[in-house]
């Protein structure tokens, strides 16, 4: 049944180079290999646009926000790993102190004192 619903939703040229597979797992696999890209080109993008990230004239809590949201989408891409060791939380504080030192590198001067 899910076999059939993928073949329909596809492009017939497409639907017949994937036509004698068996299983539905077998199509998507197929097309996973041929259509799916690579991560690393985005996550290259909000490595630099958190590395150049300044607070210019916005106010501190904007360039906070927009600063997260970049954290927050980088962490989507990132698979976190099932640990049993505690090196997580190591891991996790090692971040946390990077954030904040990418934070305070982007303040304007006025902010220099801290």
């Amino acid at each position: 049944m899910i076999l059939s619903w993928i073949l329909n939703s596809l492009d017939p040229d497409l639907a017949n180079s994937v036509i004698y597979a068996e299983t539905a797992h077998e199509v998507w696999t197929d097309l996973k290999e041929r259509f799916s890209q690579s991560n690393a080109p985005r996550i290259f993008q909000i490595q630099r646009s958190i590395a150049t990230h300044t607070q210019d004239q916005m106010p501190l809590a904007t360039y906070y926000s927009k600063l997260k949201s970049y954290w927050d989408e980088l962490g989507a891409y990132n698979d976190t790993e099932v640990c049993s060791c505690g090196a997580k939380k190591s891991l996790a504080e090692r971040e946390e102190q990077q954030r904040l030192m990418q934070f305070l590198m982007g303040l304007n001067e006025s902010y220099a004192a801290i």
